[in-house]
């Protein structure tokens, strides 16, 4: 149960991150 929580944490933080340096690069 926490280790999915944190693969999820973990996967949208990853996604977030992403959007952020792709609106900055845009």
């Amino acid at each position: 149960m926490f280790v999915h929580f944190y693969l999820f944490l973990d996967a949208s933080n990853i996604c977030y991150r992403n959007g952020v340096e792709t609106s900055f690069m845009l």
